[in-house]
């Protein structure tokens, strides 16, 4: 992440991540899905905080 945002900031961009909701897996393999390690919403909150700008 700090790399992004480093380099959206030397450039004057937005640094950017992609997420998915639910997980993949859990829509192609049901019985293979990984626990998750926050909800979606902790997860954008989490991202804010270190200054992610667009998600």
């Amino acid at each position: 992440m700090r790399t992004v945002i480093e380099r959206a900031c030397s450039v004057g961009g937005e640094a950017a991540v992609f997420t998915f909701e639910p997980h993949p897996r859990k829509l192609l393999y049901p019985d293979r899905a990984p626990r998750l390690l926050t909800t979606l919403d902790q997860k954008l909150e989490l991202l804010d905080e270190v200054g992610v700008d667009l998600v």
